[in-house]
């Protein structure tokens, strides 16, 4: 077993122990509690609210996988992402969105107004520094699936998201917006 690996199972087992994660830190040899968290995201391990631990990241993120340890003897090929289903799985969705802005299919919208420029709206909301408000919203399970699926599917934030699906319904539906 490595030492990377060692460590991994005492943070495991001191976070199972009920340890404070400045205490948990500390004793793994960080001086703050970030900088434990960063090490675990780096390994593949993700935080769980309701275990209150790490576990570990399955399919793995392909940020989480760039960064792993290129040291040694089997140091880090891309080509080996090539080999990853969840990489595969991306390449062939990317098809997809080249596909839909290469044709430019905008939302469809009343013929009395322009059409409905998805992207353009979503840089618009992605970047503005217009005043904004703080929210939250409940979503039936669902919704919320739905909503996660369009986000990795679309690398588009939550926020874009839902800001985008406002101003369409809205423009959609009310005819002095």
């Amino acid at each position: 077993m490595t030492k990377k690996e060692e460590k991994i199972k005492k943070i495991i087992a001191m976070y199972a122990e009920k340890k404070e994660a400045k205490e948990i830190a500390m004793e793994v040899g960080y001086s703050n509690p970030r900088s434990l968290s960063r090490f675990m995201t780096k390994m593949n391990y993700r935080w769980d609210a309701h275990l209150h631990n790490y576990i570990p990241d399955h399919p793995p993120s392909l940020k989480t996988e760039q960064a792993m340890d290129t040291s040694g003897p089997e140091a880090f090929n891309p080509l080996d992402l090539l080999e990853n289903a969840e990489v595969i799985r991306l390449l062939q969705q990317s098809n997809k969105l080249l596909d839909f802005i290469e044709n430019q299919e905008p939302f469809p919208r009343p013929n009395t107004q322009p059409s409905y420029n998805l992207w353009q709206k979503a840089q618009e909301f992605a970047y503005t520094k217009k005043a904004s408000y703080t929210t939250s919203v409940r979503l039936p399970i669902e919704l919320y699936e739905k909503l996660q699926t369009f986000r990795e599917q679309t690398n588009l934030t939550q926020t874009q998201v839902m800001c985008l699906a406002l101003d369409y319904f809205i423009s959609q539906f009310h005819t002095n917006v």
